[in-house]
């Protein structure tokens, strides 16, 4: 049964989600999984979804270049929801 309800980023803003990942320690299913969770959650609101190999031990999660979680900074991975609430805060 589909859903109706759909949750929309700011219009007339572009919303790009991108994820810095380092690739071959696991962090790309936790990725791809989060990458899953917000293309169904927000469907047509986000025009660029990008995953981005990265250094250092790197999982971060932007919206329009602004940094919305940092594994690095608090070290461990984001829930769907806590970045669910960032992105529905901005």
């Amino acid at each position: 049964n589909f859903d109706e309800t759909e949750h929309t980023l700011k219009k007339g803003v572009y919303n790009e989600i991108k994820i810095n990942i380092l690739f071959g320690l696991r962090y790309e299913k936790k990725a791809a999984r989060l990458a899953e969770e917000l293309l169904i959650e927000y469907k047509k609101g986000i025009t660029e979804f990008t995953l981005v190999p990265s250094d250092g031990g790197r999982f971060e999660v932007e919206l329009n270049d602004s940094l919305l979680f940092s594994k690095k900074e608090e070290g461990r991975y984001p829930s769907f929801d806590e970045i669910k609430a960032k992105i529905d805060s901005q």
